[in-house]
């Protein structure tokens, strides 16, 4: 292939496709600091049409949820039969409920709610919030960064799926909208270019409980025609096209933990035909003498799309989860090596949790030459316990905690790390109880500097990982997805695989072999949460800083015994090396090696899947899919630069040709085919 073909190809495919699923999104080193405000005032407009049940679930969710501001709720409403509201109203007297009954009544109530308060939050009767949440620390972010147009409650890192498109939408790189640790810590709040994103991560104006300026919503509402101002769904998708032309704010926040569903589940509008989960229990007959939703049912399952189809119902009779056991609910071991700076930082993190009383402290200390031993050993607290180990290393360690803790659950963290908040341990021991074919929960990790002193944090980088088990395991197969000190684990499940190998060969990758090889007998045995668990500090002295070369080595030796292992036949070095890391400088034979072996994984990855009817699985395999696509396009782009017109090159573009017939590898195979054919006959003349 001559330089101008290949141009043709590069200028007509442009950049190599993203791949977002296999890689730790990380935020900009400076976020900003949220300046500080007194309690705001925002006014809740919340769009109703004949819910009367689920606009009561949707209020009640905001009385018992919201926090951090003054609140005044306005529902404008419409109904077939008026009389279903009246429960409602009766139910919430301080709510102004203003009904819609002739033409023109939506848009002169929509105008006249705006004014009286500097923010506005647009709600739409069949979303609802599960989980606290600071309305104040949201207003913060809007005030401290010009740049963020809205704030989005009903966003979080483990939206991955579109419902209304019926697409993936992966979340784009996130940035941590703070630097003050104890706000972080309440409410971690993220921002993100909206550019970069895709679908529910792509929308500006959004009517499903997204938080805006005053000035900004009327500025909107000026410049939209009469006739988009004439029902919700008009104003949403007209106010959507016109929005990023009016107000030059290019950027959308959200709370890093999932807080707000929307159940689509009953159509009611009448002007577009947004999709519903057909199979889901109708609520028509419902009413406010009826069971309420469950929160804490949908707090303990994490779903991929804000849009769901499943109905929990509490009822009176439904008495609380025990969470206090005979033994001890987990246990937190803890490895250390000359760590007597920030040992006791980390132990009183796990005892200043929610659920302390049902958790253990075990330090490992793994021949410490500094008072690492006597720091740990001075703690009167009953609940930590010492154990003193000769210096075999983080994964004998290990071993040695494994073995000695009588707990259901383990969790890990390192010595110089520390809890994230007080309820990592509530929200990783609520999500395992809930979700039994999960054995390994890591969640995100917020990264941070000391002062010279310890006494502060200076805040880094959020760093979160897939969430959906199979896309974990997929993730798997090219660098290791899951933030070991954020780890909790069924202590069985552990033990079932031998522990961590503590083989010299995977020495510094002992967690990612252990992942890989539990997720050699189930793929859906290891997930994340998008919700920060852990402080990890930053440190020139630690493992990825000065054994990275090794590190690397182990973590390839590892995936390649697990492609070995799943293939069931041996798997070249090169070869591995090349499909993790492509851009490594191989020859186009190893390449196209890398091509046929990531195919190959791919098949072997479904056939050995556990059957599901899960809808959650079946949008994972969606997004694995594209990232296959994204794989298998760089690998043949790459080839295609480095060796033009050789025979490797060209069965890599058929590989991808095949595999997206439809797409422009159509276009890039046919280029490449007709630069051959004609190099051939130049040739032969």
């Amino acid at each position: 292939m001559d330089a101008k073909c290949l141009a043709n190809i590069c200028a007509f495919v442009g950049d190599v496709p993203a791949r977002t699923s296999s890689h730790t999104r990380r935020a900009v080193r400076e976020p900003r600091n949220i300046v500080d405000v007194p309690r705001p005032g925002v006014r809740v407009v919340i769009f109703s049409k004949d819910r009367p049940y689920q606009l009561g679930c949707l209020l009640r969710s905001i009385e018992q949820h919201v926090v951090g501001a003054d609140l005044d709720i306005i529902v404008i409403w419409r109904a077939d039969d008026a009389a279903l509201y009246d429960p409602v109203r009766a139910t919430f007297p301080n709510v102004w409920f203003e009904r819609e009954q002739h033409a023109g009544d939506f848009e002169r109530l929509l105008r006249s709610s705006c004014g009286g308060r500097d923010f506005i939050l647009a709600c739409v009767d069949d979303a609802f919030l599960y989980r606290p949440v600071d309305l104040g620390a949201a207003v913060r972010v809007l005030i401290g960064d010009a740049a963020v147009l809205a704030f989005h409650l009903k966003l979080s890192p483990h939206v991955t799926w579109s419902h209304p498109a019926s697409k993936p939408c992966e979340p784009p790189l996130l940035e941590l909208a703070s630097t003050d640790a104890a706000r972080l810590e309440a409410f971690p709040a993220l921002v993100w270019k909206r550019s970069a994103g895709e679908y529910d991560w792509g929308y500006a104006w959004d009517l499903c409980c997204s938080l805006y300026r005053s000035e900004d919503f009327e500025r909107v509402l000026e410049v939209l025609p009469s006739e988009a101002l004439a029902h919700p769904n008009l104003l949403e998708t007209r106010g959507a096209e016109i929005i990023a032309s009016v107000l030059d704010r290019p950027k959308c926040a959200c709370f890093a933990r999932p807080a707000v569903a929307v159940l689509a589940i009953n159509r009611v509008q009448d002007i577009f035909r947004a999709p519903i989960y057909d199979d889901a229990p109708s609520l028509e007959a419902l009413n406010m003498e009826s069971a309420p939703l469950d929160y804490a049912a949908y707090r303990r399952l994490r779903f991929d799309s804000v849009h769901l189809g499943a109905v929990f119902l509490r009822f009176a009779n439904d008495s609380p989860r025990a969470t206090v056991t005979p033994t001890p609910l987990v246990t937190v071991i803890i490895p250390a090596r000359n760590a007597a700076r920030t040992v006791m930082r980390a132990v009183e993190s796990v005892l200043r949790q929610s659920v302390a009383n049902d958790a253990r402290v075990l330090v490992v200390d793994d021949g410490s030459s500094d008072d690492t031993a006597a720091i740990v050993g001075a703690m009167s607290d009953p609940r930590v316990r010492l154990v003193e180990n000769s210096r075999r290393g983080v994964a004998a360690a290990l071993n040695t905690g494994l073995a000695l803790i009588q707990s259901k659950f383990v969790a890990r963290l390192d010595a110089d790390d520390e809890c994230f908040g007080r309820d990592r341990l509530a929200t990783q021991l609520e999500f395992l109880q809930a979700n039994l074919t999960v054995a390994v929960l890591g969640g995100a990790a917020v990264t941070f500097w000391n002062d010279d002193d310890g006494s502060s944090k200076r805040v880094d980088r959020y760093c979160v990982h897939p969430c959906h088990p199979l896309r974990v395991a997929w993730s798997l197969n090219f660098s290791c997805q899951v933030t070991h000190p954020t780890v909790m684990a069924r202590t069985s499940a552990l033990r079932c695989v031998g522990g961590y190998s503590e083989a010299a060969a995977i020495r510094h990758a002992e967690d990612y072999d252990l992942w890989l090889r539990l997720t050699d007998h189930d793929a859906a045995t290891v997930a994340n949460v998008s919700d920060p668990l852990v402080w990890l500090r930053k440190s020139q002295t630690s493992v990825s800083s000065t054994h990275r070369q090794e590190q690397d080595d182990a973590a390839l030796t590892s995936a390649r015994a697990a492609y070995c292992r799943r293939l069931r036949h041996p798997v070249d070095a090169r070869s591995a090396a090349a499909m993790r890391r492509p851009t490594d400088h191989y020859d186009v034979e190893i390449l196209a090696d890398a091509a046929n072996l990531l195919l190959a994984l791919e098949t072997a990855f479904f056939l050995d899947m556990p059957g599901s009817t899960d809808e959650s699985a079946r949008r994972a395999t969606v997004a694995i899919g594209r990232d296959v696509d994204a794989r298998l396009a760089e690998i043949a782009l790459l080839g295609a630069r480095k060796a033009p017109g050789t025979s490797a090159a060209k069965r890599i573009l058929d590989l991808w040709a095949r595999r997206s017939p439809k797409s422009t590898a159509n276009l890039l195979a046919t280029l490449f085919h007709s630069d051959s054919t004609t190099a051939s006959n130049n040739d032969t003349e």
